[in-house]
């Protein structure tokens, strides 16, 4: 049985962005595929590091039963360890699997047919700023008692 496959004709889409995130931000991202078949597999990277989503939800077209969207959410709280460099690297990850082909009770699946990816860097502030004016407040406070 041979299986016709059409891959998106563009990258996938992230939106929902800020322009700048703080720690302690909750952020809320989506991520959309273009119309093919099979559907995409979206995935989401922080930093190179895969996230796994909450849900992926397919959508047929209108226009060709066959071909369908795919999109993805991913939510989070902005932490330091997310910021490097003042940035949060942002990657999601469009994959089409071929096609499957029965043999037997088996399924066997063929290798990685086309793969896109889309990225977003976004700006921010890394530093919590809090718990060192604490320090530096108790610090000084120790130092003046040390004096007296």
């Amino acid at each position: 049985m041979l299986t016709q496959s059409a891959v998106p004709k563009v990258p996938p889409r992230i939106s929902g962005t800020a322009k700048v995130y703080h720690v302690g931000d909750d952020i809320s991202l989506n991520c959309s595929s273009s119309p093919s078949h099979p559907p995409a597999k979206l995935r989401w990277f922080i930093n190179d590091e895969e996230i796994l989503p909450e849900s992926e939800k397919y959508l047929p077209t209108r226009a060709d039963p066959f071909l369908k969207a795919t999109w993805t959410e991913l939510e989070f709280r902005a932490e330091p360890r997310h910021f490097r460099n003042g940035q949060i690297k942002i990657k999601c990850q469009a994959t089409i699997m071929a096609a499957q082909g029965k043999m037997g009770a088996r399924y066997q699946s063929m290798p990685f047919r086309h793969s896109n990816s889309s990225f977003l860097l976004v700006q921010g502030d890394g530093t919590y700023v809090a718990p060192s004016l604490l320090i530096l407040a108790v610090s000084i406070c120790c130092t003046l008692l040390l004096h007296i």
